[in-house]
């Protein structure tokens, strides 16, 4: 006697491997962005700014206080009522903006580095 595996039960077994490759997917990606949330500092010396981020390779950047020119923040609907924002710096030496995302409490940490920018 021989044996075929029906059509239908060939698609069962795809749709369960794509969704569980879906949801490993979904669970890998949320599992990162909490690592590179956890891993980003911003650090405020007497003379400069460092600002530390990161899981599997560490990027550090110190900005002098004497070379930032502005400090704006950026702040949408969500951010207002949750609290977060972005921090954009533009210093002397570079032609690009500064851009640190998704920052809790943005307001406070404006404040500090105009307040030692000044």
């Amino acid at each position: 006697m021989e044996y075929k595996q029906s059509f239908f039960s060939l698609i069962e077994r795809a749709l369960k491997f794509w969704w569980w490759l879906g949801i490993m997917t979904i669970g890998i990606t949320i599992y990162i962005d909490i690592q590179r949330y956890r891993k980003r500092k911003i650090i405020m010396h007497d003379k400069a700014l460092t600002y530390t981020q990161g899981t599997f390779t560490v990027q550090s950047t110190d900005l002098p206080y004497r070379n930032i020119q502005s400090v704006r923040l950026s702040q949408g609907t969500f951010g207002r009522i949750f609290g977060y924002g972005d921090i954009v710096i533009t210093t002397a030496n570079t032609a690009d903006n500064i851009i640190f995302k998704d920052i809790s409490s943005p307001q406070k940490i404006r404040t500090v580095i105009q307040e030692r920018i000044q």
